[in-house]
Parts: C-alpha cells; structure tokens; sequence
C-alpha cells in the first residue's frame, strides 16, 4: 500500500509504503519512504523506488530500523523486478525499455521498445519469461518474450499496467487509456497468435 501525503511542493517525494493485512485485522503499519512497492517471491520482502534518491530498494517487511539494501539506481518510478528476483525492467530517460541484470548491474541486449517513444508501463508475467509494455501516447500494447527477444504488438491504441493470470498466463487484465481522466479494464488473450478483441469491459473511470 502506497501512502502520499498532501499540499506538498513536491508530491512523490514524500509517498510512503505500508503494510497492511487483507482481512483487516491489524492496523497498517508504516514500511519505508517511496513508492511502486512490488513483492518479492517470498513475500517477506518488499521492493519499493525511492522517490527522493531515485534508487530502487528491497526491505524485509519486519524490519527493525533501516534494513533496506540498494538494488539499483534508478530515474524510471516505476521500476518492476522479475519473478525471480535476477532482473528489472525500468524505462530510460529517453523512454526506451531496458532490462537490468542485477547479478552484473548490466543492461540486457535486446529490444528498446518501440519506435515511438513514449511513456511505458512494464509487467512481468508469473514465469518471468514475458513482458507487457503498454504505451500511453497510443504506441499500443505489446508483448515483449524476453527469453527470445523478440515482441509482439498485440494492440493498437493507449495502455497503461497489467495483471497477467496465473500461471498460465492465458489472459491479462488491462489498462485502456482514452485520455487522461478516461480509463477502463479490459480482459484478453495474452497470446500473439490469438484475437485480441477484448472479452469484456469490467470497470470503468471516469
């Protein structure tokens, strides 16, 4: 759970990561300044970005004082870890995809993402072996198979984050973007060589 406090200058720098318990049985308890929290594969961790030093975290959640260690520097708020824990997928200053080896702190060789560049919005799927990269300025949706390097436009228009099922990755929950104030789930097959017409539209916000 990302916290941000209002009436700041600036905002972002003062989000704040709780825990909390899904049922509701205990009272959210504050983690660590920052914000993007992801999990890691234990669920005992959490990995957040740092608003103000522009670094990418991981903290135990029952951590006693500052237990968080540096995992990478970072401009991209949005950073994602890998299933695995063994890369991150960020976008660069000049909007193109890259993909960090944590084991060397290197870029992975690969696509950069499309051609239009553009804000991205990055997702591993349950395994790892995928990533969605939606495109906010209507760069459209794509598919990027990271264990072939190669990607896959699966749909024209404006895409923010999604949600991957699992583990069979059949499907994907995403973002549409219309405009700025306008967006909508979508559920579709997350494989290329299958229609893509959205099953249905779940939520809208307007």
């Amino acid at each position: 759970m990302t916290t941000e406090r209002q009436g700041e200058h600036r905002p972002f720098e003062y989000e704040e990561i709780w825990l909390a318990k899904s049922d509701g049985s205990q009272a959210p308890r504050f983690l660590a300044r920052g914000g993007w929290p992801n999990w890691a594969a234990d669920s005992r961790r959490v990995y957040y970005h740092s608003r103000a030093e522009n670094k990418m975290y991981c903290i135990p959640i029952d951590a006693k004082g500052d237990e968080r260690r540096e995992v990478l520097e970072c401009m991209d708020m949005f950073p994602t870890i890998s299933p695995d824990e063994k890369y991150v997928a960020t976008m660069t200053t000049d909007a193109t995809l890259q993909i960090v080896d944590l084991s060397s702190r290197a870029a992975v060789p690969g696509w950069p993402g499309p051609a239009d560049k553009q804000q991205l919005f990055l997702n591993w799927s349950p395994d790892g072996s995928k990533l969605s990269v939606g495109c906010y300025f209507g760069g459209g949706l794509w598919l990027y198979d990271f264990q072939k390097r190669e990607a896959s436009k699966i749909l024209d228009g404006s895409f923010a984050w999604c949600s991957w099922s699992g583990p069979d990755r059949s499907r994907m929950a995403v973002e549409k973007v219309y405009s700025q104030w306008h967006h909508e789930i979508w559920l579709i097959q997350s494989d290329p060589g299958t229609p893509t017409t959205p099953e249905k539209r779940i939520i809208q916000d307007q």
